[in-house]
């Protein structure tokens, strides 16, 4: 399949094989290059996701006497959970034995 002039493939990027549609790739795909046809877009998606997390945390912070009980925490231990989570995926066990403060969940690798 021949590449066209803008770098896509059917409508999909030749370096990452994003379609700009998050409901069908999200922007966490892409691998902001700079050579994918789609960075900007997707950078931009991932900016508001990034100051949509942080008001989000700030209502709740701020509503915490009248959220339900224990809601806040709950909030704080799923992002932490993914926080780790993706730390485990992005870093090998050898990187993770060097530097151990970067995750509490390097021994859920030897597993």
């Amino acid at each position: 399949m021949d590449q066209s002039e803008n770098g896509l493939f059917n409508g999909k990027c030749s370096d990452c094989g994003a379609c700009r549609h998050s409901s069908c790739c999200p922007p966490t795909d892409c691998k902001m290059t700079n050579n994918c046809s789609y960075c900007s877009t997707y950078l931009r998606e991932l900016k508001n996701g990034y100051v949509g997390y942080y008001l989000l945390y700030d209502l709740l912070t701020k509503y915490e006497a009248t959220l339900p009980e224990d809601m806040l925490d709950e909030f704080n231990e799923i992002m932490e959970q993914k926080i780790e989570m993706d730390t485990a995926k992005r870093f090998s066990k050898d990187f993770l034995d060097k530097y151990p403060w970067l995750s509490s969940t390097k021994d859920d690798l030897d597993s």
